[in-house]
């Protein structure tokens, strides 16, 4: 999403942009109002891992034999190999934007580690070949990271763990959130329909599970507070989170909404009274910066890259720990005073986050060093 709000901007300013991308990527672009010149491929949906190298292969045969100024792309595997071999052939200058790395990311050995404990709900045969395969993609991709000339990174916490891959600091720009305050003040919502809400994809990664294991004890002092969850995710993930919704007969207290539309989203973010995000890394979470638009105060759990555009406007516990979590949403749904002035601190801090100013900052930046 971040890249399409920058390239709305572009588009405007007027440069032309040209985006290669998956048939829904490419979907996407144009339901929220960007409108690039698109090349789509369709995906191998039936194996995620050889999808990866179907993917790149498909990718690169959609590339037009253009004369483009430069390749701007993610930080995943997929994007990062891509755009080295286009800028290989193209012989053009490579940009990236780094919104999230992990410290376990910066070297094999921590990798092999994080991978060790990211599958350990698999078989012991299967964990052996998704370790194999997140490690390769992860060692590679950090080598592919030297041959970036310029790189975004969206906290200077993901700056220093880039340094560590080998990335030269010359080459790292530090750039922030970006917001459509107006957009998104002008959308109306009905009162106050839930004590809270969560918003990203269903995955371990950003905490859902805590967050079911958190509304189970929060219903032990309001046993009729009610849980927004916004967000799609894994087949296996989703089915997990409705297994234990069901297994502990709290489905009527929490509601899982799936993807909704950028206007719903903000919506029903509206209807809720505070935002709960547990994620365990992040890189300044866009999420937290749209839910502070909303006037809603914040819990989430205290990560390296969040006081740098957030200070202390939002309530931080330790990572993991589910009883502070409790305690520190306990404490807010019982203050409507300390509810009042959480969220309007949120909205005074973010207002001078604007997609448009980010646009034209990067344009800068690429302009002056490419």
């Amino acid at each position: 999403m971040r890249f399409i709000e920058i390239g709305k901007r572009w588009v405007q300013l007027g440069h032309e942009v040209h985006v290669v991308g998956s048939e829904y990527a490419c979907r996407l672009c144009k339901e929220y109002g960007f409108k690039p010149v698109t090349y789509a491929y369709a995906p191998l949906l039936s194996a995620p891992m050889l999808s990866v190298y179907t993917s790149i292969k498909k990718a690169l045969s959609k590339v037009p034999a253009k004369d483009f100024d430069l390749i701007y792309t993610h930080e995943t595997f997929k994007c990062a190999v891509t755009s080295v071999l286009i800028k290989k052939k193209l012989k053009i200058p490579l940009v990236s934007e780094f919104d999230l790395l992990c410290p376990e990311e910066t070297s094999v050995l921590s990798s092999i580690i994080w991978a060790y404990r990211f599958y350990e709900h698999r078989t012991i045969p299967l964990r052996l070949v998704l370790m194999n395969f997140l490690v390769f993609n992860t060692y590679i991709r950090n080598l592919l990271l030297r041959k970036i000339d310029l790189v975004f990174a969206l906290s200077n916490d993901i700056k220093g763990l880039l340094e560590k891959t080998g990335v030269s600091n010359e080459r790292i720009y530090v750039v922030g959130p970006g917001l459509d305050l107006d957009y998104i003040q002008n959308i109306e919502s009905e009162s106050k329909l839930y004590e809270a809400c969560f918003l990203g994809s269903i995955e371990p990664r950003k905490g859902v599970f805590d967050l079911i294991t958190l509304w189970r004890r929060i219903l032990k002092r309001k046993p009729g507070a009610k849980l927004l969850i916004i967000g799609r995710g894994q087949k296996e993930y989703l089915e997990k989170m409705k297994r234990i919704i069901q297994k502990y007969n709290i489905h009527n207290n929490i509601k899982m909404m799936g993807f909704v539309s950028e206007e719903s989203k903000f919506e029903l973010m509206k209807q809720s009274k505070i935002f709960i995000f547990p994620s365990y890394y992040e890189g300044f979470a866009q999420v937290i910066c749209e839910a502070m638009a909303c006037k809603l105060p914040v819990v989430a759990y205290d990560l390296p890259g969040y006081k740098e555009w957030y200070g202390n406007d939002v309530t931080y516990v330790k990572k993991g720990d589910v009883n502070s979590l409790l305690n520190a949403t306990l404490t807010l749904l019982e203050d409507d005073t300390l509810l009042r002035v959480m969220g309007e601190k949120g909205i005074k801090r973010v207002k001078k986050y604007d997609w448009n100013k980010l646009a034209k900052k990067e344009l800068d930046i690429m302009t002056q060093n490419l």
